[in-house]
């Protein structure tokens, strides 16, 4: 593992100063890694890269920013695998983000479904990544807690859907006691 890192490593260090030294270089072949919903040629047509194109090095960090912007990708990566006197061979590997199968509330939650689902801004059928779950819990936390449950605990558990590429979401609340301020009574 440490060795193909290392390998690739040198290859882009390698490649980076045949740009410096010439203005382009083509594009023998592409090759896509990781994708599961969209395809091969979806994926390169939002990078704007394609076989037989010349580039430079930006055309390369723009197409990672093309990919990153779609906001469906928890990763892209973009290496060059083979290098030829011509050109070079590209892969792009990509880790796609899931899609929102099913939200469960459990533990002590002391609200309704309705009422916490109305709460978190996640809806079934929607691409769900990382930052959607951690949007989700701060939501729900701020709402316990303007319900004076100040000790409120949510975990999360992702467990894979009933669909393909799909992921469950359920957050276990411990909403706790709730916190009661008493007036001091004042004496005259």
């Amino acid at each position: 593992m440490r060795i193909n890192l290392f390998l690739r490593l040198i290859i882009l260090v390698f490649i980076g100063s045949i740009w410096t030294q010439s203005n382009s270089i083509k594009i023998l072949s592409i090759d896509v890694e990781g994708n599961k919903r969209l395809t091969a040629e979806d994926i390169m047509r939002n990078a704007q890269l394609f076989e037989g194109m010349n580039i430079d090095g930006d055309d390369i960090q723009k197409g990672i920013k093309r990919l990153w912007n779609l906001d469906r990708f928890g990763n892209i990566q973009i290496f060059i695998t083979e290098e030829e006197i011509d050109g070079v061979h590209l892969l792009i590997q990509v880790v796609e983000f899931p899609i929102l199968d099913q939200i469960i509330f459990s533990g002590k939650k002391r609200k309704s479904v309705s009422t916490l689902n109305d709460k978190i801004d996640l809806q079934l059928g929607q691409i769900l990544s990382d930052y959607d779950i951690y949007t989700a819990m701060s939501d729900l936390k701020s709402f316990y807690k303007s319900k004076h449950y100040h000790n409120v605990e949510i975990d999360t558990i992702i467990t894979s859907g009933s669909i393909d590429f799909s992921q469950s979401v359920e957050f276990v609340i411990n909403a706790g006691k709730k916190l009661k301020i008493i007036k001091p009574e004042i004496k005259k």
